[in-house]
């Protein structure tokens, strides 16, 4: 895992081993019983994710340096032997020829000419293994090549459909640490009660939510909107890109009539431009979309947030993680 998604994981393992722990004080609030096996279950789904990805691709380049290196040498030393052989003990001129190597063909030949090369070569030496002693090669060590052969087969054989079930097990990886933020808010709510009422296990609960290292490209913005007013969310000039994903939330749930109506413009308390994608969240909806896709661009480059009940309404919207 990335070490942003590694932080995320950690802070949610924190946060469930916090309320396992704590059932009875915070029996209180039933609600957060209901978070925490939400919680528990994303988590069992997200290790299960985290396993069919096999996410960690950082060190496959060197595995396979690595797994060559491994193979080219325990080849060398076949070669070497088998060719001796070939020369002192049988006489075979196409045995020796096909025993025959120098260090550039290594270094040279593509993975898939690698591999017919050194199966020439183990196939030459293994009729002979058990007699290659004299020769600097035991028959262990004929046979080891064969397992070399294997291991770097098995690299540079990756399936295009492992490599994309991976690329979709990482994706539903990040699905739910969005799920994640989502329950992480509710508990927030639920939690408050106690900020009065039990200030020492509140504590603890904030120090399970504290994550080590915020990614760089999250980002929240709040307020309150007055009724039928517009403000926009202020961000800083290329913070937002095309691929960015941007979480827009109306946080007034008691008043779920009271709309507020998102959309991109080219400059603060611009209205709606014409034939322009806008998004109309009632009270305690909240929507993640794409700002490439849904209006964002260098010539609306503002999100324009209206506000068009009689009620005020509170707002946020950040930028989700990205992974």
């Amino acid at each position: 895992m990335k070490k942003t998604t590694d932080e995320k994981f950690k802070q949610l393992l924190r946060v469930h081993d916090f309320l396992n722990h704590n059932q009875a004080a915070l029996a209180i609030v039933p609600m957060i019983a209901t978070i925490e096996t939400d919680l528990k279950n994303l988590i069992d789904r997200f290790v299960n994710y985290a396993s069919d990805a096999d996410a960690n691709y950082s060190g496959s380049a060197i595995g396979k340096k690595e797994a060559r290196k491994a193979l080219c040498e325990q080849a060398f030393a076949v070669t070497a032997a088998a060719r001796l052989y070939y020369t002192f003990v049988v006489d075979d001129e196409i045995l020796r020829n096909r025993a025959k190597v120098l260090p550039s063909d290594f270094t040279n030949l593509s993975g898939e000419k690698l591999l017919k090369r050194v199966r020439q070569i183990n196939e030459t030496a293994l009729p002979v293994a058990a007699l290659l002693g004299p020769y600097g090669m035991d028959q262990a060590g004929v046979l080891a090549l064969g397992g070399l052969i294997d291991a770097f087969f098995n690299l540079i054989d990756d399936p295009k459909e492992k490599r994309k079930s991976a690329k979709t097990a990482r994706e539903k990886m990040n699905e739910e640490l969005m799920n994640a933020d989502g329950l992480l808010e509710k508990l927030e709510i639920c939690m408050m009660p106690f900020s009065f009422q039990n200030e020492r296990l509140f504590m603890q609960y904030k120090l399970s939510v504290k994550i080590a290292h915020l990614p760089t490209n999250r980002l929240m913005k709040k307020g309150i909107l007055q009724k039928e007013k517009s403000t926009y969310a202020r961000y800083a000039k290329g913070y937002l890109k095309a691929d960015t994903k941007l979480l827009l939330a109306n946080e007034s749930a008691r008043t779920k009539a009271a709309a507020l109506l998102f959309y991109f413009a080219a400059k603060p308390g611009e209205p709606l431009p014409e034939g322009a994608q806008a998004f109309e969240l009632a009270g305690g909806v909240q929507k993640t979309i794409e700002c490439g896709k849904s209006g964002f661009s260098a010539e609306t480059p503002v999100l324009v947030i209206v506000n068009r009940s009689a009620k005020p309404i509170k707002w946020r919207t950040r930028v989700v993680m990205k992974e």
